[in-house]
């Protein structure tokens, strides 16, 4: 029984379920704003600095858009769904030059597994500009991709080459012929460019990425060698080649093997740094990729740069021309998306413990013209230019543009201490129309638990219940990431135990506040955020009035044990979370399905059906308990839905049935 209309009450309470009916039109007018997909995706500023060409998404197809940097005009330069299936993405572009711009497409998406993955469909278009518009569509149609751009070189860029022998060679714009053009028999593909004339790099085996400095010059080249391991080789300045590294390469799957040992990292390039032996690396040793270091293969020298809130990493953005490491491209919601790092000290405002969160990021410095991005809190990303150092900054795009300035909600922040540990946490509140004002409270535990952390700046979910008049608690508990290396450790096999009593904790002491209703509290939470909503609730009904649990996990031991885990994530989760083996006893006490006859509290179950990272079945175990002991809940399945509710249609169907439920019972 799943999303059919409501019975009668009495037969609800025999079957132990309420099952909802929510139509999308009838809950808040105002959900879809806050769940459109993000518009403008990625900016990047032409030579000159009077143009920025970007990535605009929206609900429609992407589209390529050039913006006039001094008027923020724009127009479409190319739809992808003129020249590529539905399962294909804008991946990469760069300027060539002040009319010519490289952009790369794949046609699936899927195909991003992480960044030593070589099987995705990819074409890189050259598209020439005249007057604003794209004049000419060229396309390299050998099989490769664009390594560097050659911002000193005027119509012409890198180009890598696999094959027994990978290559890179200089290829020039004027060459190429026109994207779908069919060649005749005296045309040569790609104007015959790819000879030993044009080549600028080689090396034995398929190459995984080059490393270009920041004057065109191939320095190092990640590749399979001739026994299928992956080295990391330096081109000397007298031509010769150095191996900086090797890594043992997998049987299974085209990628890196870490050592079996998940405190050990496994640190691998994806750009070069500031010196010819430095890199920018990201550590595959982690269940997923997280974190970004600055490694010298030469010094043996390796720093910590940045850490991802929650979402993995598949490659890194640096800056123009400066090449400076500025933020990273993710993976979120099955879609690639751009987070930028505060470059600028004092970018966060604070006044006692009220911390005004904003951040800013120089994205590139081309022609006298500056490209930032910013964010705060309460105000979604923005894109802006500032033209030949004048003092304004003029917005040319946003990520989510129904958004920007509407509302201005405030942000608190504070830590406490539990059994000493510092845990921090973020309070989210609406603006204050009386002092009189008190508002109902939703703790929201992130997902994870383990490397992933609640940052303070612009979260979609908990602005969406602030505009909805709840106060907001996210608790970065023992095991979140982006504080300290002993924050994240201390999380270590405290599913069930030390992370609740922190998220408990953290509760306790913000209901004491005059502007928070200790009689209205509810706990929501996402993957392990709804195992935490559960727990919290079963533990503590005389705080926690309600719970929603969302793709959470309810048999910890189901858990650890499902078949899509690769033998180092099983690994990872067994020093992390626990080993099923020899602690099974100790996982199943901490386990919700197991203690769920003991619920008092209104309860909502929301779960994917095509979840693959926690499995439906932990919510189908709950409801056959819960049925079993007759115990009332509301229960809502999404029949196409993975673990991420990807699409704006499944989070506005997901957070109509939570702010509905929210109504009912807070």
């Amino acid at each position: 029984m799943k999303n059919t209309k409501a019975r009668s009450g009495h037969l609800a309470i025999l079957l132990g379920v309420i099952l909802l009916n929510l139509s999308v039109s009838h809950v808040n007018a105002e959900i879809e704003r806050f769940f459109a997909k993000p518009e403008m995706i990625s900016a990047y500023l032409n030579p000159n600095g009077k143009f920025v060409a970007s990535v605009i998404g929206g609900d429609e197809r992407q589209q390529l858009t050039l913006i006039n940097a001094e008027t923020a005009s724009r127009s479409v330069l190319l739809s992808l769904s003129d020249i590529a299936g539905s399962e294909s993405s804008f991946n990469s572009m760069a300027w060539i030059d002040n009319v010519t711009l490289a952009v790369q497409f794949i046609e699936q998406r899927e195909g991003i597994k992480n960044l030593l993955d070589t099987r995705r469909k990819s074409q890189l278009l050259i598209l020439r500009l005249v007057d604003n518009q794209v004049s000419r569509i060229l396309s390299v149609r050998t099989k490769g991709w664009l390594a560097d751009p050659l911002p000193e070189e005027p119509g012409k860029f890198l180009y890598a080459k696999n094959g027994v022998h990978s290559k890179l060679y200089k290829v020039s714009v004027d060459k190429l012929t026109d994207h779908g053009e069919k060649l005749d028999k005296l045309m040569k593909v790609d104007g015959g460019q790819f000879i030993k004339d044009n080549e600028v790099a080689s090396v034995k085996g398929a190459a995984l990425r080059w490393f270009i400095n920041t004057v065109g010059e191939p320095k190092a080249v990640m590749h399979y060698t001739e026994k299928t391991d992956v080295a990391l080789t330096a081109f000397n300045h007298d031509g010769s080649q150095e191996e900086l590294k090797k890594w043992e390469a997998s049987e299974e799957t085209i990628g890196l093997n870490g050592e079996g040992n998940s405190d050990e990292k496994l640190l691998v390039p994806v750009a070069m740094a500031d010196s010819d032996s430095s890199f920018y690396c990201i550590d595959y040793a982690e269940e997923e990729e997280k974190t970004v270091y600055k490694a010298n293969y030469e010094t043996k020298e390796e720093i910590l740069i940045y850490e991802s809130d929650s979402f993995r990493i598949v490659d890194i953005i640096l800056s123009y021309p400066d090449r400076k490491f500025i933020g990273v491209e993710v993976l979120k919601d099955g879609r690639l998306s751009s987070v930028y790092t505060d470059q600028f000290v004092g970018g966060s405002k604070s006044v006692g413990n009220k911390n005004y969160a904003a951040l800013s990021s120089l994205l590139s410095y081309r022609g006298g013209t500056s490209l930032f991005y910013s964010e705060s809190h309460s105000q979604p990303g923005v894109y802006s230019v500032v033209i030949k150092d004048s003092a304004t900054k003029k917005v040319i795009g946003a990520v989510f543009p129904k958004l920007v300035n509407y509302q201005n909600s405030r942000l608190e922040s504070s830590t406490i201490d539990v059994e000493g540990m510092s845990i921090p946490y973020f309070l989210s509140l609406p603006q204050r129309v009386n002092k009189d004002d008190v508002y109902p409270l939703v703790v929201m535990p992130h997902g994870g638990p383990i490397g992933v952390f609640d940052h303070p700046y612009f979260d979609v979910p908990t602005q969406f219940l602030v505009a909805n008049g709840y106060a907001v608690l996210r608790v970065n508990y023992r095991g979140s990431s982006g504080y300290s290396s002993e924050l994240k450790e201390a999380g270590k096999k405290q599913w069930g135990k030390l992370i609740l009593e922190d998220i408990y904790q953290a509760t306790k002491r913000v209901v004491k506040r005059v502007d928070i209703d200790s009689g209205r509290v509810s706990v929501v939470g996402f993957s392990y955020g709804g195992y935490a909503s559960t727990m919290l609730t079963i533990k503590y009904p005389e705080l926690y009035k309600s719970a929603a649990n969302i793709s959470g996990v309810s048999d910890v031991n189901l858990y650890l044990n499902r078949s899509r885990l690769t033998p180092h994530q099983h690994d990872w989760l067994k020093e992390y979370v626990g080993d099923s083996k020899n602690e099974y006893d100790e996982l199943k006490a901490i386990s919700p399905v197991y203690s769920a006859h003991k619920l008092t509290r209104p309860y909502l179950i929301v779960h994917g059906e095509r979840d693959r990272v926690v499995d439906v079945e932990h919510a189908h175990r709950l409801k056959l308990v819960l049925e079993k002991n007759n115990i009332p809940f509301y229960w809502h399945t999404l029949p196409e839905s993975g673990h991420h509710f990807e699409s704006t249609e499944e989070s506005v169907e997901v957070f109509s049935v939570i702010l509905d439920f929210l109504q009912k019972h807070l």
